[in-house]
């Protein structure tokens, strides 16, 4: 059965072309050829290759030349080199730089099917180690989303709490401020005035004068509503907060972000993690860079709760930003208990964890070492036994 893979073909020879085509197509309807390596550049953003099967020595730039292009273009396309008898040295080299397999000249059909064949399996393994990296993400991401709940339901039942005192005193105030107006109505209606000692309104309306304290009902109204909308305006915040963090639609976005709002965005989320004053900043001015910042704000999250967990007896967590002229530094610094040698040359391993059976997944520091990875970083940690531990996340600053 035929197969809509698509292959790029790359050779400078007319036969050469027709020749691979030909063992292709009855196994791949999706083929398409280019006579050099500039030509086959320029198809590479139009064409979308799944495999290129390129020749090592063309006229003009060579196959080496067009699997550096490629792998700048998308890494994970395989490239199968063909070469001639005795370029051991460029077959070397074009595995050096990543080619996925080489073939000597003139080629067998078997062996070329065999190659793709490989190659195809590859990607399939590729894309379901992704998704799987994906829902290791996610689990991930939901264990942290359930060390935060106890946080947040404080952060917010905190406001509704005020909230719903506020509506019962307003609510009373109201009461009074409806008798007041009432009686007052009645006297316009009756068209009275406020002389008449007599009058059946004008009495309620000296009762509810002498009852009640009306420059205080009206003072203390506006201020239950500035309080009101302070309190509804957190719990919005911290609403927002937090579907920043957990918001999946934006797993793959890469933009220009401020690192300092993004930190400034977690510590929002994790302050209820420890006392109030545990959590320390000292942030400076950072440029933007490209970045992910809900897979930035995940690792952080992880960090900091971890933090949090070391100085659960007494201490300190302190996130600091720095900068200089090629990378940004964010240090999360615990004054906890360290972390012992045998445990350190495991914290990055996936699964690995020191925490009691449902505490945890292993999977944070895991996937939070890939994070940083997949942006050019890396994450490195100090610590010493009863003494504290740093992390440190490097990024390098990128702006194209």
């Amino acid at each position: 059965m035929t197969r809509d893979i698509p292959i790029l073909l790359v050779d400078d020879e007319p036969d050469a072309r027709l020749i691979l085509s030909s063992m292709l197509e009855s196994d791949y309807g999706n083929i398409e050829t280019a006579d050099s390596a500039e030509s086959a550049l320029e198809k590479l953003a139009s064409f979308k290759p799944e495999v290129i099967i390129t020749d090592v020595k063309m006229p003009g730039e060579d196959g080496l030349w067009l699997l550096k292009k490629v792998k700048e273009f998308n890494p994970a396309i395989p490239v199968i080199l063909l070469t001639g008898h005795g370029d051991k040295s460029m077959v070397i080299e074009g595995l050096r730089l990543g080619a996925f397999d080489y073939l000597e000249k003139p080629c067998e059909e078997e062996e070329i099917l065999a190659s793709v064949e490989r190659a195809i399996e590859l990607l399939i393994l590729k894309s379901k180690l992704h998704d799987a990296e994906k829902v290791s993400s996610q689990l991930a991401k939901l264990s942290a989303v359930g060390e935060l709940t106890a946080g947040i339901a404080h952060e917010i039942n905190n406001p509704l709490a005020f909230l719903k005192d506020n509506f019962i005193s307003l609510q009373s105030h109201l009461d009074a401020v409806k008798q007041i107006v009432y009686a007052t109505m009645g006297i316009l209606e009756n068209q009275q005035k406020v002389e008449n000692q007599t009058d059946e309104h004008w009495l309620k309306l000296k009762d509810s004068a002498a009852e009640y304290d009306y420059g205080y009902i009206m003072t203390d109204i506006d201020e239950i509503l500035d309080d009101n909308k302070m309190g509804i305006e957190r719990i919005n915040k911290i609403i927002a907060n937090l579907k920043k963090f957990v918001h999946v639609d934006e797993d793959d976005a890469m933009k220009l972000e401020d690192l300092n709002e993004v930190i400034q965005t977690v510590l929002a989320l994790t302050k209820n993690q420890m006392a109030d004053d545990a959590l320390l900043t000292k942030l400076v001015e950072l440029p933007k860079t490209i970045c992910n910042a809900g897979e930035i704000s995940q690792v952080l999250v992880n960090l900091i709760v971890n933090a949090s967990h070391a100085v659960r007896d007494g201490g300190t967590v302190m996130v600091e930003s720095e900068v200089d002229a090629e990378n940004i530094f964010i240090r999360v610094c615990d004054t906890g208990c360290g972390i012992p040698e045998e445990v350190m040359k495991k914290i990055f391993d996936p699964f690995y964890t020191t925490k009691k059976v449902g505490e945890g997944t292993g999977l944070g520091l895991s996937i939070s070492y890939g994070i940083i990875k997949k942006h050019g970083g890396w994450i490195h940690v100090s610590s010493d036994e009863n003494d504290g531990t740093v992390f440190c996340i490097v990024l390098p600053i990128n702006v194209v």
